[in-house]
């Protein structure tokens, strides 16, 4: 088993019950307690989470002030870091126009007498400054022309500006201010904002050392020029990424620490930079002499996973926001777990090995062939639960079918009728409904058909990306496109008709992923608000459709089941409370729903509580040149997938003859351990990119049809 390396005076922010703070209401622990989140429902209800959890018996300065900031625009609140360490303050967050009952409420509690509001009237309205002054507070508007005045005022109150080392950082990489804003309110540093080129403001008279954060990029090096040559003694901390810089910038700070914060540090908008859950995090920092840790939302940071592998398993973790802003994936990889078994390395029911981890024992599995991994249970035995049945599912094995434009754009003798789009040649989905072996057909292939679209045009996506700009009538055009004369599903009926199958074959739809930036369009281009209400509306008039066209249809041979929740990851509280909306209806229109998560997606454990009638995860190993890691992320995928009661999704590459040497290796391995996990005869879903089982199926060339004939003889009854 993994040995921790044990550092002298540190310790990591997992709440402890014996933890001096009184925290029942506000901390969550997790399964394994080995850390404690603090959220609300939203970047408000955090903010307000975490000053109850700071504070819990009210503030502790004489002056008795709280710092109010805009919660929709991060820039204020990250420079007000040397003043919440000054003020011992908590930072609360409203939206510019309206203060919600809950901060009114919070206010309250804390016993405040005085109010900093950060920012101009249109950061924090004039209204929300007159409520405060009529309920009684002192109110101390701090505001400048822009941020970059606005920054240097926050340190003229705060007295911070007297300091002889100052903190710089660039006013448009929020990021930076992040990894700045700890060290600055622990140490009562002020942190002044510059351009990438050059510094907006006048420094301090009493300034004698500067400390730069960011690379080259974010602050040039004529900058770092320019103040060496005026006498300034200057520290420059910096990184390959973000991450780096903010791992460089605590061990620069030198200082000893039991307690680590971890925030999200990439951006919730692809947009502007956002850190909801992370700009209240200063205040915490000064109360707890905390460190803040960045870590990405859903993926491991090696630089990240490598400094925090360092602690041992008493240093404690607060974890700010719920698991959209930091995974719990993510948090159990990276975090020191307790001593204690987590996982079982098994051969032929023996067991050979027990580790800490599951990459612990994923790299034991490398030196023994046909081994496999169990998650253990708190008795440190193998879990109950396995992965989801056949019956379960309803599922035998599903195929996913690519319907989009990308069919388009990946032209072929497979689809098209010279001409005409999204149709399918006669006979293309022959070898997925029924096998054949020597020119007969002689048993049903795949019983499920899951049918979805990456494209609705060239550049156009239905996933959630800055490429989908997707409104009604996109997502009409590929409902029309998916039933139209010689499409999708009349080509599907067609083989179950032309190849016997004495069965009718069940077909599953997407749901494509309503924008969540920018204007929903009406099919009439009335524009409504891309926010939760319009993208669930959008979301139920889709399924209404879908439904309705399948009753109009004459379809015999095909059964429709349900619906394919498109996007892979569930990023945001919004996307869960959309994707629970959207389980909630289909489920009510007597209707099944499924999901297929990728290897690295939030959220995963949640997707029974989100209603999915099942969920298929993928271990994105198909594409790998080298077969050891292949080996690894299949391991990976498939004990995730019994830990959390999930199907598993196989995964072929859609290759031509140069990579086709690879593909089957690849795909053999996924066969060969799903024998040794189980997966075979359980629940499973394939992904084959456009036209693999079609390739596999009808080319003679044996390295292709002999993986036809393996993955008949995995996936049959």
């Amino acid at each position: 088993m993994r040995k921790l390396f044990f550092v002298p005076l540190v310790s990591v922010l997992v709440l402890c019950q014996c933890f001096f703070y009184n925290f029942d209401s506000v901390a969550h622990a997790n399964d394994a307690d080995r850390y404690q989140r603090i959220y609300g429902d939203n970047r408000i209800g955090t903010a307000i989470e975490i000053s109850k959890f700071g504070w819990p018996k009210g503030l502790s300065h004489p002056e008795g002030s709280v710092i109010l900031a805009r919660a929709d625009n991060p820039a204020d609140a990250l420079s007000a870091a040397s003043l919440a360490g000054v003020k011992e303050a908590p930072i609360l967050l409203t939206y510019p126009t309206k203060i919600s009952p809950e901060v009114l409420e919070e206010l309250k509690r804390l016993e405040t007498q005085k109010v900093y509001i950060l920012g101009g009237y249109n950061a924090v309205s004039r209204e929300i400054e007159t409520k405060l002054d009529q309920t009684g507070y002192i109110t101390e508007r701090i505001a400048g022309d822009d941020r970059y005045e606005t920054a240097a005022n926050i340190n003229k109150v705060s007295e911070a500006y007297q300091s002889e080392k100052i903190l710089l950082v660039n006013g448009r990489t929020i990021a930076d201010a992040l990894s700045a804003s700890s060290y600055s309110a622990i140490n009562n540093l002020p942190i002044y904002l510059t351009r990438s080129d050059r510094i907006p403001k006048q420094l301090p008279s009493t300034t004698k050392e500067v400390i730069l954060y960011g690379g080259t990029k974010v602050i040039n090096e004529q900058i770092e020029k320019d103040l060496k040559n005026k006498g300034y003694t200057v520290t420059r901390i910096s990184g390959k990424t973000r991450y780096e810089t903010n791992i460089e910038s605590i061990k620069y700070a030198e200082v000893e620490f039991d307690k680590l914060i971890v925030v999200r540090g990439n951006s919730v908008s692809t947009k502007y930079e956002d850190y909801p859950d992370a700009v209240a995090a200063s205040g915490l920092s000064k109360k707890l002499s905390a460190p803040i840790v960045l870590s990405h939302s859903e993926r491991i940071i090696d630089s990240t996973e490598s400094y925090l592998n360092s602690f041992d398993e008493n240093m404690e973790y607060f974890v700010l926001g719920g698991p959209v802003a930091v995974s719990d994936s993510v948090l159990m990889d990276f975090i020191p777990q307790p001593i204690k078994d987590q996982y079982a390395v098994y051969q032929s029911n023996s067991r050979l090995y027990s580790a800490e981890t599951l990459n612990e024992a994923i790299e034991f599995t490398t030196t023994k062939e046909n081994s496999y991994i169990l998650p253990l249970n708190d008795q440190e035995q193998p879990v109950e639960h396995r992965y989801t049945t056949r019956q379960e599912a309803n599922i035998r094995a599903g195929v996913i079918i690519y319907n989009g434009y990308e069919n388009e754009l990946k032209a072929s003798r497979f689809y098209h009728t010279e001409g005409v789009s999204g149709v399918y040649s006669e006979g293309f989905f022959d070898p997925y409904v029924a096998y054949h072996n020597n020119g007969q057909f002689v048993g049903q292939m795949f019983d499920t058909f899951i049918v979805i679209g990456r494209h609705y045009s060239t550049n156009g996506q239905f996933e959630q990306t800055t490429a989908n700009d997707s409104n009604y009538k996109d997502w009409l055009w590929y409902i029309d496109r998916t039933f139209k004369e010689n499409g999708a599903l009349d080509r599907i009926n067609e083989s179950v008709q032309r190849t016997g199958i004495n069965e009718k074959a069940k077909v599953y739809l997407m749901i494509p992923y309503p924008k969540n930036e920018g204007e929903i369009l009406y099919l009439n281009g009335e524009p409504r608000n891309a926010n939760l209400y319009f993208r669930d509306l959008l979301v139920k008039w889709y399924v209404d459709r879908v439904i309705e066209q399948f009753n109009q249809s004459s379809f015999e041979n095909i059964q429709f089941e349900g619906f394919y929740w498109l996007n892979e990851t569930v990023i945001s509280p919004e996307d869960e409370d959309l994707v629970t909306s959207a389980a909630s209806y289909v489920k009510g229109k007597g209707k099944q729903i499924i999901w297929s998560p990728h290897a690295l997606a939030t959220n995963i454990p949640n997707w029974d509580k989100y209603g999915f009638t099942a969920a298929y995860l993928q271990s994105n190993a198909m594409n790998e040149d080298d077969v050891n890691e292949t080996t690894r992320k299949i391991h990976k995928g498939y004990a995730r997938g019994i830990e959390y009661n999930m199907g598993i999704n196989i995964e072929m590459e859609d290759t031509g003859y140069t990579l086709i040497d690879r593909t089957a290796r690849n795909f053999r391995k996924y066969l060969s351990m799903g024998e040794t996990y189980g997966v075979k005869g359980n629940s499973i879903i394939m992904y084959q990119g456009t036209v693999q089982v079609n390739r596999i199926g009808t080319y003679e060339d044996p390295r292709y049809s002999t993986l036809y004939d393996d993955l008949y003889q995995f996936i049959k009854e």
